[in-house]
């Protein structure tokens, strides 16, 4: 008797269900040695894989050394470059110090970058303000003798005037010479002036003999004629 077409798939299916229910299942600890993504798997236990430890040889722990360097010293040749050109002006702000501490210092702004703490904020204001006011009195220079971590190491007085007893004392010693100064003469006046004003400090709290101002060049063109002027009564 032949089968008809549902009987055989009947028959089929029924031989299916059969090697079904026949295979065997995962036990746990089957199910423990199954691959896992970033998991590493030994003798049924799931370790947490870990990234490799970066390697640096010497060579490149130097290079990157020198690369931080450089990086802060372009930021401080940035603030002079700022300076030179009154770079604060355009943007709206009254000095270099109300443009540093707002440019640079913290910001409430999320999405800032570029930012420092307060206190370096107004470490690098007081640098900037350094800078503007000696090249106020020196012509624009370029000062590479002159770090924030340096001018730092002089304590700037409650009102900032030990950097204007320094500023003093740079113009004294520039007017004194008897033709304009290169900048590698500029650096090494300010090197030494500042080394000896920070020991002055450190010994006797101060200046020993404050600065004063040259006295203005006299203009040729309206100083008196001394033949000619009264005599004082």
């Amino acid at each position: 008797m032949s089968y008809s077409n549902s009987q055989a798939a009947d028959e089929a299916m029924a031989e299916v269900l059969a090697e079904t229910a026949t295979e065997p299942t995962d036990t746990a600890e089957d199910q423990d040695a199954t691959p896992v993504e970033g998991v590493v798997v030994e003798a049924g236990t799931a370790v947490e894989e870990t990234e490799p430890e970066p390697q640096c040889d010497e060579e490149t722990a130097k290079a990157l050394v020198v690369q931080a360097r450089e990086a802060l010293g372009r930021f401080e040749r940035t603030i002079e470059e700022i300076v030179r050109l009154r770079a604060w002006e355009p943007l709206g702000y009254s000095g270099p110090r109300d443009f540093v501490l707002a440019e640079f210092g913290p910001s409430d702004d999320p999405d800032a970058t570029g930012r420092v703490s307060k206190v370096h904020a107004y470490r690098l204001a007081r640098f900037a303000t350094f800078v503007f006011g000696l090249n106020g009195l020196l012509g624009n220079r370029s000062l590479h003798a002159l770090t924030e971590r340096r001018l730092r190491g002089l304590p700037a007085g409650s009102r900032g005037e030990f950097d204007q007893e320094l500023m003093l004392r740079m113009e004294g010693r520039v007017a004194a010479l008897d033709e304009a100064p290169t900048d590698e003469e500029v650096n090494r006046i300010l090197d030494e002036e500042m080394t000896r004003l920070m020991e002055e400090i450190r010994q006797h709290g101060g200046p020993i003999n404050q600065a004063q101002s040259p006295p203005a060049a006299e203009d040729p063109d309206t100083a008196e004629d001394p033949d000619t002027a009264a005599d004082p009564a």
